[in-house]
């Protein structure tokens, strides 16, 4: 998904925005990032984090960045075979965003990306975490922010 095709109210919920009619093939490694995120964060936060991100990727590489997006780039009416590829979605991207807000360590499926993206060769290095949500999350980023 180009970042430019992100909607704000596309992160708000995981009910189809059709994003998926906005996103385009991309051969295995030329997607820019894989995006992590808890539905249960705001999305209006995860929305600006996000773009504020692509800003500054803009002006490093004179592009958008292209994103993986679960919702977007899932076929809503085929998840479960969708599902079983993530591993190859991760290794595929040349690095990992995590939106982390309140509850994102509190949701296994979050921390199983993350697990996902590292052992598939995935380094540290190219895992950016950018903050979303209030400071009540504070414990867990600095939790995180030490594993990494």
């Amino acid at each position: 998904l180009p970042l430019r095709e992100l909607k704000p109210n596309d992160l708000d919920s995981n009910e189809d925005t059709g994003m998926h009619g906005r996103t385009h093939p991309a051969l295995l490694g030329t997607v820019d990032a894989f995006v992590s995120h808890s539905w249960r964060d705001a999305g209006a936060h995860k929305y600006v984090q996000l773009t504020q991100w692509g800003v500054a990727f803009e002006e490093r590489h004179g592009r958008q960045p292209n994103l993986w997006l679960d919702k977007a780039c899932i076929d809503q009416g085929n998840v479960a075979d969708n599902l079983a590829a993530l591993p190859v979605f991760l290794s595929g991207c040349r690095e990992m965003i995590i939106l982390l807000g309140p509850s994102y360590m509190t949701r296994l499926w979050c921390v199983m990306e993350m697990f996902v993206f590292l052992k598939m060769g995935g380094q540290a290095d190219r895992v950016t975490v950018l903050l979303v949500g209030d400071d009540s999350a504070a414990p867990l980023d600095n939790a995180l922010l030490a594993a990494l």
